[in-house]
């Protein structure tokens, strides 16, 4: 995956929570969090197999987050975006 595709995705997934009406910042805020998420549980396999601190209750995978967000991004964000 190349730069150009990164960011790509990640302003589709801004889209998808604009158009469910989250707020700039909270969106901004949630994006941050599954990065880092996701970033942590790539280092936390081989070749890196790092013991990255995070507890399994709120690591990656316990978000039941699909290998691809983007086939399932507005049912990811459906049950991270506060609702009002």
């Amino acid at each position: 995956m190349n730069t150009a595709s990164i960011v790509s995705r990640v302003w589709s997934f801004c889209t998808t929570l604009r158009d469910d009406g989250v707020g700039y910042g909270d969106y901004l805020e949630q994006l941050t969090y599954l990065i880092f998420l996701k970033m942590a549980d790539e280092y936390s396999k081989p070749p890196y197999s790092r013991d990255v601190g995070i507890l399994e209750q709120y690591n990656w995978h316990s978000l039941g987050v699909a290998p691809s967000l983007v086939s399932s991004e507005r049912l990811t964000f459906y049950h991270i975006a506060p609702r009002p």
